[in-house]
């Protein structure tokens, strides 16, 4: 790892893909990761699969002890979750003054997931790049090929600046700025039904909570979810109306599995593709009102044009489902 350390002590964050087909594999790049920090006094945080920390716990010997663990499907599963949990990481153990490095071996999930969940994840790949751009933070995200479809491990090359092979770092050719990954995953959203639920936003934001409320309830939402939508839903209005000149539209409706609220404004447009998504640990900038809705909803899906802007909140309708 010795070319690695060369490259990674001349910049902050550092965001590597790793591609691995087998368990030996695997350890031959978390193994050195790993231990070469432990040896130098750096903090290391493993987030990936049961299996793996059982087998690279056991590969480390007498240094297990040192490393923290956690089941990568523990860490959160919305993309605001995990960025707010890897970022209170490094708070508490990294330090940008005094140039402390903070390694993480971070591997998304990527099994049983849908279409919107992998688009999803994968923006958040892209969006660590700037998020984190000035933390000292060391990022290694394996990708087992084994069971990761092939077009989410070529988009990995688009989301990391470079990929570990053996024990060198090559740089991905094909890598992409965030904005420039968003756009090109956008995708237009569909209209909502025309029987959704109706409100025409007049500025009563108590009107609007309750608007949302009372048919979150009617769609058979329940407990505080009820009240964590209806939340979500003011704060995007309180950003819309900031940002647009024309009254707002409210609507909700059911789909099999969830329930979806829209707001949308004429006249307001988002430039940010990262809106929303960085946590309140970081500096505040406009649109952080989103982080809220980001946290709490399994989906916010924003989509603007030069002429509105539309952001879709969408919550599991289960009735088994807690907020994390």
């Amino acid at each position: 790892m010795n070319e690695q350390n060369e490259r990674v002590y001349n910049q902050p964050f550092v965001h590597q893909a790793c591609m691995y087909g087998s368990n030996k594999e695997f350890l031959e790049t978390a193994v050195p990761f790993v231990d070469d920090g432990l040896s130098i006094g750096e903090p290391v945080l493993v987030v990936s699969t049961p299996a793996n920390l059982e087998l690279l716990s056991g590969a480390l010997w007498a240094r297990a002890h040192q490393v923290d663990y956690v089941d990568t499907v523990q860490i959160g599963q919305r993309p605001a979750q995990r960025i707010a949990a890897l970022h209170e990481y490094w708070c508490r153990h990294g330090s940008a003054a005094t140039g402390n490095r903070v390694r993480i071996l971070a591997e998304p999930v990527w099994m049983g997931m849908s279409r919107r969940q992998v688009t999803a994840r994968k923006r958040l790949e892209s969006s660590l790049n700037e998020i984190f751009a000035d933390t000292n933070i060391w990022m290694i995200c394996p990708y087992d090929t084994r069971v990761v479809e092939e077009e989410i491990v070529a988009d990995a090359e688009r989301t990391h600046p470079a990929r570990i092979v053996g024990d060198k770092v090559q740089l991905c050719h094909e890598y992409m700025e965030p904005a420039q990954f968003f756009r090109a995953h956008d995708t237009p959203l569909p209209e909502p039904p025309p029987d959704a639920a109706l409100l025409v936003f007049t500025g009563d934001f108590y009107d609007l909570r309750r608007f949302v409320a009372t048919r979150a309830a009617a769609h058979r939402l329940r407990g505080r979810r009820i009240t964590m939508l209806a939340a979500a839903a003011h704060e995007v209005a309180i950003y819309l109306e900031e940002n647009g000149p024309d009254q707002m539209t409210v609507r909700m409706w059911a789909q099999p599995g969830e329930i979806l609220c829209e707001l949308h404004q004429p006249g307001g447009i988002v430039t940010d593709p990262l809106i929303g998504f960085r946590p309140p640990s970081l500096p505040s900038q406009a649109g952080d009102e989103l982080w809220f809705p980001r946290l709490v909803c399994d989906f916010v899906e924003i989509q603007s044009t030069e002429t509105a802007c539309t952001v879709r909140l969408s919550m599991s309708s289960s009735s088994a489902q807690e907020i994390a």
